[in-house]
């Protein structure tokens, strides 16, 4: 039973003896305290209880920098690898090359102490991106890229500017918790 429904019975039931009956025609109003107290188990299991759980399983799809505690955390482009697919870091370089810019798409190569990677900025992200590179985007500028690496239809690796990870990334994250979760009887 849940709602109304538990504090109907619990207010039947106090109903059920003519002296609570008699006082409440009377304007006492011990009955309703009653309803109420039957209505306050459900109340208590089905809407604080799950507050109160403990997690075993955390799905966090932008993990902390461990030294800045700030996310996402800072990634070499030497360090990418195909493990590492949409997966949400944040890239730091410089402006080697702008490929292509316009008010829709902006590729450009970004270069750090480890290497070089294509930046592909896409609707959106473009603004977005200028906003974070400071106005215009330029070569020789020092920019920090947020967003996951991808591969295109080659198979070459590129950058794509993003405030959050790929969705295909977090699916996988959830359902990959849900499945640990549950062949070891612990909650997601």
């Amino acid at each position: 039973m849940r709602g109304w429904t538990h504090y109907l019975s619990g207010l039947a039931m106090t109903t059920f003896f003519t002296q609570l009956l008699e006082d409440l025609s009377k304007g006492v109003l011990w009955p309703l305290i009653a309803g109420f107290y039957a209505y306050l188990p459900d109340f208590v299991d089905f809407k604080f209880r799950r507050f109160l759980w403990r997690r075993d399983v955390v799905v966090d799809p932008a993990p902390q920098d461990r030294k800045l505690k700030v996310s996402p955390r800072r990634v070499f482009i030497g360090e990418l690898k195909p493990e590492n697919r949409w997966q949400f870091y944040y890239l730091e370089g410089t402006v080697k090359a702008i490929t292509s810019r316009s008010e829709e798409f902006t590729e450009f190569v970004l270069e750090d102490e480890s290497g070089e990677i294509r930046v592909v900025a896409r609707y959106e992200d473009v603004r977005r991106l200028e906003r974070v590179a400071g106005g215009e985007l330029s070569v020789g500028v020092r920019v920090r890229v947020p967003g996951y690496m991808d591969f295109d239809t080659e198979g070459k690796p590129y950058w794509n500017f993003s405030d959050a990870p790929h969705p295909n990334y977090v699916a996988k994250l959830i359902a990959k918790a849900i499945d640990s979760a549950y062949e070891t009887g612990k909650r997601v």
